[in-house]
Protein backbone atom coordinates (compact mmCIF):
# COMPACT_ATOMS: atom_id res chain seq x y z
CA UNK A 1 0.00 0.00 0.00
CA UNK A 2 1.38 3.41 -0.97
CA UNK A 3 1.04 6.55 1.11
CA UNK A 4 -2.35 8.14 0.59
CA UNK A 5 -4.75 10.68 2.07
CA UNK A 6 -8.10 9.13 2.97
CA UNK A 7 -11.26 10.16 4.79
CA UNK A 8 -11.82 8.71 8.27
CA UNK A 9 -14.46 9.18 10.96
CA UNK A 10 -13.22 9.81 14.51
CA UNK A 11 -15.24 10.62 17.59
CA UNK A 12 -14.63 14.02 19.20
CA UNK A 13 -13.29 15.46 15.95
CA UNK A 14 -14.76 17.11 12.88
CA UNK A 15 -16.22 14.28 10.83
CA UNK A 16 -15.02 13.06 8.48
CA UNK A 17 -11.36 13.78 9.16
CA UNK A 18 -8.44 13.39 6.77
CA UNK A 19 -5.67 10.94 7.67
CA UNK A 20 -2.39 9.85 6.09
CA UNK A 21 -2.09 6.11 5.49
CA UNK A 22 1.36 4.55 5.02
CA UNK A 23 2.09 0.97 4.04
CA UNK A 24 5.63 0.25 2.84
CA UNK A 25 6.03 3.91 1.91
CA UNK A 26 7.49 7.12 3.26
CA UNK A 27 6.24 10.67 3.78
CA UNK A 28 8.53 13.68 3.28
CA UNK A 29 7.59 17.32 3.83
CA UNK A 30 10.01 20.26 3.66
CA UNK A 31 10.00 22.69 6.61
CA UNK A 32 9.10 26.33 5.94
CA UNK A 33 12.21 27.25 8.01
CA UNK A 34 14.47 24.90 6.03
CA UNK A 35 17.56 23.62 7.84
CA UNK A 36 17.79 26.74 10.05
CA UNK A 37 17.16 25.09 13.42
CA UNK A 38 19.17 23.98 16.43
CA UNK A 39 16.47 21.89 18.13
CA UNK A 40 13.33 20.53 16.53
CA UNK A 41 10.32 18.47 17.64
CA UNK A 42 8.61 16.02 15.28
CA UNK A 43 5.21 14.59 16.21
CA UNK A 44 2.62 12.01 15.19
CA UNK A 45 -0.94 11.33 16.32
CA UNK A 46 -1.38 7.78 15.01
CA UNK A 47 -2.62 4.22 15.25
CA UNK A 48 -1.43 0.96 13.71
CA UNK A 49 -4.15 -0.71 11.65
CA UNK A 50 -5.65 -3.53 13.70
CA UNK A 51 -4.25 -7.02 13.26
CA UNK A 52 -4.12 -10.01 15.60
CA UNK A 53 -0.68 -11.20 14.50
CA UNK A 54 2.72 -9.72 15.24
CA UNK A 55 4.66 -7.81 12.59
CA UNK A 56 8.19 -9.09 12.08
CA UNK A 57 10.85 -7.28 10.07
CA UNK A 58 9.21 -3.92 10.73
CA UNK A 59 11.18 -0.78 9.90
CA UNK A 60 9.58 2.37 11.34
CA UNK A 61 11.75 5.48 11.39
CA UNK A 62 11.01 9.12 12.14
CA UNK A 63 13.54 11.89 11.60
CA UNK A 64 14.82 14.59 9.27
CA UNK A 65 16.35 14.34 5.81
CA UNK A 66 17.87 16.57 3.14
CA UNK A 67 15.48 17.49 0.34
CA UNK A 68 12.34 15.70 -0.83
CA UNK A 69 13.80 13.32 -3.41
CA UNK A 70 16.14 10.90 -1.63
CA UNK A 71 14.88 10.30 1.89
CA UNK A 72 15.50 7.37 4.22
CA UNK A 73 13.83 4.77 1.99
CA UNK A 74 15.74 5.72 -1.18
CA UNK A 75 18.36 3.37 -2.51
CA UNK A 76 20.83 6.23 -2.14
CA UNK A 77 19.84 8.56 0.70
CA UNK A 78 21.18 12.12 0.58
CA UNK A 79 21.30 12.61 4.37
CA UNK A 80 19.05 11.38 7.20
CA UNK A 81 19.12 11.32 10.99
CA UNK A 82 16.36 10.14 13.29
CA UNK A 83 15.13 7.27 15.43
CA UNK A 84 14.33 3.67 14.59
CA UNK A 85 11.28 2.86 16.71
CA UNK A 86 11.36 -0.96 16.58
CA UNK A 87 14.89 -1.99 17.59
CA UNK A 88 17.82 -0.66 19.60
CA UNK A 89 20.47 -2.41 17.51
CA UNK A 90 19.13 -3.01 13.99
CA UNK A 91 17.04 -1.32 11.31
CA UNK A 92 14.05 -3.61 11.81
CA UNK A 93 12.31 -5.28 14.74
CA UNK A 94 9.02 -6.84 15.83
CA UNK A 95 5.74 -5.22 16.79
CA UNK A 96 3.64 -7.53 18.97
CA UNK A 97 0.07 -6.82 17.91
CA UNK A 98 -1.54 -9.19 20.38
CA UNK A 99 -0.21 -7.50 23.52
CA UNK A 100 -3.54 -7.21 25.33
CA UNK A 101 -5.49 -5.87 22.33
CA UNK A 102 -6.16 -3.14 21.40
CA UNK A 103 -2.55 -2.32 22.36
CA UNK A 104 0.74 -3.16 20.72
CA UNK A 105 4.29 -3.24 22.05
CA UNK A 106 7.60 -3.20 20.19
CA UNK A 107 10.00 -5.80 21.51
CA UNK A 108 13.51 -4.44 21.01
CA UNK A 109 13.66 -0.80 22.08
CA UNK A 110 14.65 2.26 20.07
CA UNK A 111 17.91 3.63 18.63
CA UNK A 112 19.33 6.76 17.02
CA UNK A 113 20.18 6.13 13.35
CA UNK A 114 21.66 8.03 10.43
CA UNK A 115 21.72 7.08 6.76
CA UNK A 116 23.95 8.49 4.03
CA UNK A 117 24.05 6.77 0.65
CA UNK A 118 23.07 3.16 1.32
CA UNK A 119 24.65 2.84 4.77
CA UNK A 120 22.74 2.79 8.08
CA UNK A 121 24.79 3.79 11.13
CA UNK A 122 23.47 3.34 14.67
CA UNK A 123 24.15 5.51 17.70
CA UNK A 124 23.12 4.85 21.27
CA UNK A 125 19.79 3.19 22.03
CA UNK A 126 17.40 2.16 24.76
CA UNK A 127 15.82 -1.17 25.67
CA UNK A 128 12.64 0.65 26.66
CA UNK A 129 9.83 -0.47 24.36
CA UNK A 130 7.22 1.58 22.55
CA UNK A 131 3.55 1.07 23.39
CA UNK A 132 0.69 2.24 21.20
CA UNK A 133 -2.79 1.67 19.82
CA UNK A 134 -3.63 -1.18 17.49
CA UNK A 135 -7.06 -0.42 16.09
CA UNK A 136 -9.04 0.85 13.12
CA UNK A 137 -10.68 4.13 14.12
CA UNK A 138 -11.42 4.32 17.83
CA UNK A 139 -7.97 4.82 19.38
CA UNK A 140 -4.98 7.06 18.70
CA UNK A 141 -1.67 7.67 20.45
CA UNK A 142 0.94 10.45 20.49
CA UNK A 143 4.61 10.10 19.58
CA UNK A 144 7.29 12.80 19.56
CA UNK A 145 10.98 12.94 18.64
CA UNK A 146 13.18 15.86 19.77
CA UNK A 147 16.44 16.33 17.83
CA UNK A 148 19.19 18.68 18.98
CA UNK A 149 22.09 19.48 16.69
CA UNK A 150 25.62 19.17 18.07
CA UNK A 151 29.23 18.74 17.04
CA UNK A 152 29.97 15.96 16.53
CA UNK A 153 26.98 14.34 18.28
CA UNK A 154 23.29 14.99 17.69
CA UNK A 155 20.99 14.22 20.65
CA UNK A 156 17.63 12.50 20.13
CA UNK A 157 14.80 11.82 22.58
CA UNK A 158 11.56 9.89 22.02
CA UNK A 159 8.38 10.60 23.99
CA UNK A 160 5.00 8.91 24.10
CA UNK A 161 1.75 9.84 25.81
CA UNK A 162 1.94 8.68 29.43
CA UNK A 163 -1.68 7.53 29.85
CA UNK A 164 -2.27 5.83 26.51
CA UNK A 165 -4.02 2.92 28.24
CA UNK A 166 -6.50 4.98 30.28
CA UNK A 167 -7.22 7.82 27.83
CA UNK A 168 -6.87 6.12 24.46
CA UNK A 169 -8.60 8.68 22.24
CA UNK A 170 -6.37 11.72 21.85
CA UNK A 171 -7.68 14.75 20.01
CA UNK A 172 -5.87 17.22 17.79
CA UNK A 173 -6.09 19.75 20.63
CA UNK A 174 -4.04 17.48 22.93
CA UNK A 175 -1.54 16.83 20.13
CA UNK A 176 -1.08 20.54 19.38
CA UNK A 177 -0.56 21.38 23.05
CA UNK A 178 2.24 18.81 23.32
CA UNK A 179 3.80 19.90 20.01
CA UNK A 180 3.99 23.51 21.18
CA UNK A 181 5.12 22.77 24.73
CA UNK A 182 8.58 24.22 25.40
CA UNK A 183 9.34 21.52 27.96
CA UNK A 184 11.13 18.23 27.30
CA UNK A 185 9.35 15.90 27.58
CA UNK A 186 6.23 17.61 26.22
CA UNK A 187 3.21 17.97 28.51
CA UNK A 188 1.59 14.63 29.47
CA UNK A 189 4.39 12.58 27.90
CA UNK A 190 7.05 10.23 29.24
CA UNK A 191 10.63 9.63 28.13
CA UNK A 192 11.17 6.66 25.83
CA UNK A 193 14.76 7.06 24.64
CA UNK A 194 16.44 9.83 26.61
CA UNK A 195 19.56 11.47 25.21
CA UNK A 196 20.32 8.93 22.50
CA UNK A 197 23.30 10.28 20.57
CA UNK A 198 24.88 9.79 17.16
CA UNK A 199 27.76 11.52 15.36
CA UNK A 200 26.22 13.42 12.49
CA UNK A 201 26.61 16.53 10.33
CA UNK A 202 25.06 18.30 7.34
CA UNK A 203 28.00 18.05 4.95
CA UNK A 204 26.01 15.69 2.71
CA UNK A 205 22.96 17.99 2.82
CA UNK A 206 21.08 20.24 5.23
CA UNK A 207 18.31 18.69 7.34
CA UNK A 208 15.36 20.63 5.95
CA UNK A 209 12.57 18.04 5.73
CA UNK A 210 10.32 15.83 7.90
CA UNK A 211 10.85 12.13 7.04
CA UNK A 212 8.60 9.24 8.13
CA UNK A 213 9.00 5.68 6.82
CA UNK A 214 6.94 2.58 7.73
CA UNK A 215 7.40 -0.61 5.73
CA UNK A 216 4.44 -2.90 6.56
CA UNK A 217 1.68 -2.93 3.95
CA UNK A 218 -0.33 -5.62 5.76
CA UNK A 219 -0.41 -3.68 9.06
CA UNK A 220 -0.39 -0.14 7.80
CA UNK A 221 0.06 3.06 9.78
CA UNK A 222 -2.77 5.61 10.09
CA UNK A 223 -1.62 9.14 10.96
CA UNK A 224 -4.24 11.70 12.00
CA UNK A 225 -1.85 14.59 12.72
CA UNK A 226 1.76 15.39 11.81
CA UNK A 227 3.79 18.25 13.21
CA UNK A 228 7.23 19.86 13.25
CA UNK A 229 8.12 22.66 15.66
CA UNK A 230 11.39 24.57 15.77
CA UNK A 231 12.11 24.71 19.51
CA UNK A 232 15.43 26.56 19.14
CA UNK A 233 16.29 28.48 15.96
Amino acid sequence: MAASIVSQTYALELNPDKILTLGNEEYIRTFNFGSSWSKIRLGLCYSVHYQTVSIGGLTWVLGVCSGKTNGFAAGTTTNFVGVNLTSNSAISGTLSANYGPPWFITTAGTVAVKRVGGTNTFGTGSATTLYGNNTDTSLRNLLFVDITKGSPNYTLSVYQYSNYYSNPYLTTTVFNAAMNSITSPPSSCVVQLNAGTIACDESAGGFDSFNLFYNSSANWLDVGSIGATRLIA
